[in-house]
Formats: structure tokens, sequence, C-alpha cells
């Protein structure tokens, strides 16, 4: 028969949105247990770079992403402010505010590690723990409602978590080949990862199998074109080998067609590819681009490296010649339809300069013709960071089921669907933002729980103890208690 412990509390992910959560919590009062099936707590977060960041207003999002649920791009623009607040108040060094990011965006870059310390610090104060390398078997329930969770510790023993709230925050599915193969394309098995290894869709099985409901739509994703061919990268290549300026060049097929309209932006090229029978293209630019946008920096703080020679530097196809009929001959050679390549490249310098109306697929922004040499051609395939796809859930972290809240269960960060449809307006500020209402909900603050509509849960008066042995020995406990001084 497994162990029992009592908590107010259980999260599972200890990534940005999990690690809020936990913190929030345990500020206000509640003990809190955070397990993480990975050796290591951070989740993705711990490997990003940094920049909490999202829209500025709710009308400026919604217009880069129409499609997504309103009432969570509310929640996530109108919530932001009281984050960094948050970042301040556990002594984050906050970089001067960035403006302009994709256009509509502003944030501040942070030391992302340094912010899960914090947040383990105070989780370690009030008496809660984060213990890594615990699988979560099942949810538990009671009345219908989700009321903890079967563990296995990495020992093989097992332990029986009686919550309060449960918060799924695992951080998505895009590690999972077969959830992109089933809920974003065919072809999506084939995407690279840019993210942790882990994230493999445990939040949407745990909340489905307590009558949770999927959103509609589980094909949006984050992620950027990257060079091919390659076959893996480790994270400190994550931004390097992004093609962030993508969205001024051209993306030709291997028959040597445009097949989308490219300045919508790199996150939108890349999904567009992964849906495209062929999966990888050739991105084209000129002189002109290369010096302006390839060796710019993207965003105040990220250096200016040249993309496309790190590239070439990785083993990715490059070709660079002095004229477009050069560089046609050069991806002939890769197998594309060159003649077709040049034709279309030629219909698009006379269209842009001449009439931008003829273009087929159109061109909303960055109309400039390629006309200065030298010209490059980089073939390119898609990579993704995180699944837009994931449970559905109300503004308060609630996850719903069929006939509404799904009681004692939570999610935050990746795990709520439809926060995106198609476009992109930061990772870490939602996990932040959706962390803190999560927590809000699960400590029963009386006046946000009045105007969300929820009455706050039973809440204990004194940290429950364990009943028998702990989750996990001391050992394999995520990092230890931090000092005084790190809250």
């Amino acid at each position: 028969m497994p162990s029992s412990l009592q908590v107010d509390l259980l999260v599972i992910g200890s990534g940005a949105s999990g690690m809020t959560t936990a913190a929030r919590a345990a500020q206000a009062g509640a003990r809190v247990l955070v397990v993480e099936k990975a050796p290591q707590t951070g989740g993705s977060a711990a490997i990003s770079g940094g920049f909490v960041w999202t829209a500025a207003e709710v009308d400026a999002l919604l217009a880069e992403d129409p499609g997504a649920d309103p009432a969570l791009v509310r929640a996530l623009v109108e919530g932001f402010p009281a984050g960094i607040d948050w970042l301040r108040w556990l002594g984050l060094t906050l970089s001067d505010e960035i403006t302009g990011i994709y256009g509509f965006g502003r944030g501040f870059r942070i030391d992302p590690n340094l912010y899960l310390d914090r947040c383990r610090s105070l989780v370690a104060s009030a008496g809660g723990e984060v213990v890594v390398g615990t699988q979560v078997e099942e949810l538990q329930r009671s009345g219908g409602s989700a009321a903890g969770a079967l563990l296995t510790a990495p020992d093989g023993r097992q332990l029986a978590v009686d919550a309060d709230w449960t918060v799924l925050a695992t951080g998505g599915f895009q590690a999972s080949s077969e959830l992109r193969r089933e809920h974003i394309h065919a072809s999506a098995d084939r995407m690279l990862v840019r993210a942790n290894a882990h994230s493999s869709g445990g939040g949407l099985r745990l909340g489905l199998s307590v009558g949770a409901e999927a959103t509609a739509d589980m094909a949006g994703f984050y992620g950027h074109l990257v060079p091919s061919p390659l076959t893996a990268f480790p994270p400190e290549s994550f931004i390097p080998f992004a093609q962030l300026h993508s969205a001024y060049c051209l993306l030709l097929d291997a028959r040597g067609r445009r097949f989308t309209d490219e300045s919508l932006g790199d996150h939108k090229n890349v999904q567009a590819l992964v849906r495209h029978p062929s999966v990888t293209a050739i991105l084209v630019a000129d002189g002109e681009i290369h010096r302006t946008q390839v060796l710019s920096e993207y965003i105040p703080g990220l250096p200016s490296i040249d993309r496309l020679q790190v590239a070439v530097d990785a083993g990715a196809r490059l070709a660079k010649e002095q004229s477009l009929a050069q560089l046609a001959d050069s991806v002939a050679a890769w197998g594309a339809d060159g003649a077709r390549f040049l034709r279309t490249l030629t219909e698009y310098n006379e269209a842009a300069r001449r009439n931008p109306s003829l273009l087929d697929p159109p061109r909303r922004k960055h109309l400039q013709p390629l006309e200065t040499p030298p010209y490059f051609a980089l073939e390119v395939q898609p990579a993704i960071t995180f699944s837009y796809g994931g449970l559905r859930a109300d503004a308060a972290g609630r996850v719903l089921g069929k006939d509404g809240p799904v009681g004692g269960l939570l999610a935050a960060g990746i795990d709520v669907g439809g926060v995106f449809h198609r476009g992109y307006a930061g990772g870490l500020a939602r996990a932040l933002v959706s962390g803190m209402r999560a927590a809000q909900t699960a400590t029963g603050d009386a006046a946000s729980s009045r105007r969300l509509g929820c009455a706050p849960r039973r809440r204990r008066s004194a940290p429950a103890r364990a009943r028998g042995q702990g989750p996990v020995d001391q050992e394999q406990r995520a990092r230890g208690a931090p000092k005084e001084e790190d809250a």
C-alpha cells in the first residue's frame, strides 16, 4: 500500500508556470508539493533566453492572433503588470523595458534560473517541497473532483498525495512525436524540438483522464525555422539557429515556388512549412537583408550574430552567389527545380517594384525586391518550442469539462490551451500570469474568488504532515533547501 501525504496544493511540473503557482501559493500560507518527472527542475524556462514580454494592448494581440481566446488574452495582458511587480518584489534585476517586440509587444529580460531559485526558496521557507525524478501515475478523485495524485518515486516507491487543489503545469506536448503527429500535422513528428525533452503531454493526459476537455483546435504551435539538414541541436543553439529574420526573406519549396506570406513572421512561417508536403524549404535573402536583418540585434539584449554563418558551421546547406541565376544553379544541385526557382524570384522582384497585388501568395509587409548581391539560399526545416493546444481552462486557471469546471483541478502555462491560436506574444509572460492566477484561485482569495465566480476551497489552518514516508529521500530533492537570503 502506498505511503500518503496531505498538502493544500500539488503542482505537477517545475517550469516557470508551476514554480510561479507554487511560490505564490506558499507565500499565501499553503503547504505545497511540486513534483517534476525530469531529473532537474526548471523545464524549458531554465534554458530560455529570459525574455518576459507580451502585447501592450488586448486589441493588438487579437489583431495579431484573431483566433486566440479573448478572455485568456485579456487575462494575460491585464495581468502582466502585476507579474512584473512580483519579479521586482523577488529582487530580480530587470533589463530596461524593451518595446516593439514583434511590432506590438513590450517586456523585460531577466535571469530565468534566478527566478526559479527564488520561487523554490519561497516554497521551502513555507514548509513545502520540490522533488524531481517523480512520475505522476494518475490523478486521484473524490466525489467527482480531482483530489491529488498517485506518484512513483525514482526508487519505485509509491506515494498517494491528498491535495485540495492539483495544478497541471507540465509544459505542453511538444516533446511527444506521437502527439505532434496526432494534433498538429501528419508531418509534425519530424520536427526538431527546441525545448526541454520532458514536456510530452503529461498534463493533457492527466486532465483528460478526469473529464477535462481539450481545446477544439490543437494544431497551432510556437517555433522557428532552423537550418537543414540537422538532426538535433543543444539549448545553447536554440537562439543562434533560429532564422528570426525570415519575415524579410522569401521562402520557396523544392518546386521553386512560394507557398506562404513570409512577412507575417518566422513563428508563422514555421507553421506553414510543417504543413507543406516538402517539410523543408529554401530561405532566400540578398546582401541588403543580410546586412540590415540577419546581422542586426533582433531584440535588444540578443547578440548580433551572422546566423547564416552559424548554419554553415553546423553543416547546413547554404549557397552564396553573385547573381540569382547562379543561386538557382546552386539550389538545383540540392534537388530543387532551379528554373522555376529563378522564375519565381524574377517574378517576385518585378511585382515588388511595380504591382505587389500580383503576388500569390500575397505579401503584406517587407516588399523590397531582392537586388543587392551577394544572394543567399539556406535550406531550412521546422522546429517546435511549445504547443498551443491543450486543456480548456478559464481565466482563473480552472480546468473545464463538458459541464463546467473540474473540481479541484487547475492548469497553468502551456497546459492551458487557446491562449494563442497561430500568433505569438511570449511564453514566459503567460507562465508568470497564469501561475499567479492559478495560485490565487487555489489559496481562496475571497475577493478575487467572488469576482471570478468560484468559491474558495477548504484550507488547512496549519501545514499538513506526511502520513508515512515522504515522497523522496533527501538526496532526491531538487537542489536541497535554499538559503534564507535567497528568498
